[in-house]
């Protein structure tokens, strides 16, 4: 799994991370997936990561390169072209409301408006993030 903390990282998080991040963040960028959110295989990062990276994952790994610090973020399911939005974005949903973090919805342009009502009024999503499908 490529998703380990390396000695470089170390060097780089005391360096240059430890006296400059605040006590408090905000991520406005993460992504959440699982491996069967996918139709085939997921994207390479993906891949080389855990088969599924929820709240409880991300907390894990941004806290060993931001030890000590309260983290929340705005979260969004992991796009790509094989990506199966109705399962990604109720995994992000589910995962971003057990803790109280934010989620956006991933949409596409043949969504339905009122089932993109719906959903962002189901789910608790704060946006919405467009992806565009390549045919």
């Amino acid at each position: 799994m490529d998703w380990e903390l390396q000695e470089q990282d170390e060097r780089i998080r005391d360096r240059e991370l430890c006296d400059f991040v605040p006590e408090r963040v905000f991520d406005a960028h993460l992504h959440l997936y699982a491996a069967d959110h996918f139709d085939g295989a997921g994207p390479a990062l993906t891949r080389s990561g855990p088969a599924t990276a929820g709240w409880e994952e991300y907390q894990s790994r941004i806290r060993q390169i931001l030890p000590a610090r309260e983290i929340r973020g705005l979260a969004f399911a992991y796009p790509a072209t094989n990506v199966r939005f109705d399962v990604a974005n109720r995994f992000v949903s589910q995962q971003v409301q057990s803790v109280g973090a934010l989620g956006q919805m991933l949409v596409h342009p043949d969504m339905d408006l009122d089932f993109l009502r719906e959903s962002v009024r189901s789910g608790g999503y704060r946006g919405l993030k467009p992806y565009h499908l390549f045919s």
